[in-house]
């Protein structure tokens, strides 16, 4: 699998996709429909 971390500034994230502010909670709300340890950021 391809390595996709990226650094911003001091941040670093093991892969670029992220979540928008506001519309996706805290993240167990979206357990059901994706694992959220894959995504970079929340």
């Amino acid at each position: 699998m391809a390595d996709l971390s990226v650094n911003i500034g001091n941040l670093h994230l093991k892969n670029p996709v992220t979540t928008a502010s506001g519309c996706f909670g805290y993240g167990p709300e979206f357990d059901d429909f994706i694992d959220v340890n894959r995504l970079g950021g929340i």
